[in-house]
């Protein structure tokens, strides 16, 4: 006659076997939370990066040209505070934003690691070349076309300010 069950050596190894199985679900699971993480950071980054680049971008395009040629723009390596200037400038991993009058917006999450600017001229035109780069290592290198500037007599100038006169 036979008996009807399990011995304790099937359960031992069906235990064995679903330990197996969880330990695989488990590392697999454990794999893609990291690789979500990863992909977190790298997105916040990209995007700090970018915002940086596309506000300093709509803030030099339509600069307007004043009276005084030469002061409408310049690249200088620190904010010296002058008066009917704004800046745009990198600080403590943050690009920010000082207004003529004094006021200070920082525009990005920590992420920012440079950035630069170089001003330079191309008869009749005037560019700002700048790079923007992110702590991991993802960088936007760019121009922007001064549409108002027109025959500034100015040399080439870098640095990591860009000091100007609002439209």
């Amino acid at each position: 006659m036979m008996k009807k069950g399990m011995t304790l050596i099937e359960i031992v190894i069906s235990f064995a076997i679903l330990g197996i199985i969880i330990l695989l679900i488990s590392s697999l699971l454990s794999f893609s939370l990291l690789n979500f993480d990863i992909g977190a950071e790298q997105r916040d980054e990209q995007f700090d990066v970018r915002l940086a680049a596309d506000y300093i971008t709509k803030q030099l395009r339509y600069i307007r040209q004043g009276s005084g040629l030469q002061d409408e723009i310049s690249v200088v390596a620190i904010v010296d505070d002058v008066a009917g200037y704004s800046y745009l400038y990198y600080e403590n991993n943050n690009l920010k934003f000082k207004d003529s009058a004094g006021s200070i917006v920082s525009f990005t999450d920590d992420l920012i690691q440079s950035v630069s600017f170089t001003l330079r001229t191309d008869a009749p035109n005037v560019y700002v070349d700048f790079s923007v780069s992110g702590v991991n290592g993802y960088q936007i290198d760019s121009s922007v076309y001064l549409t108002n500037l027109k025959w500034l007599d100015i040399t080439s100038q870098a640095g990591t300010v860009v000091k100007y006169i609002e439209p």
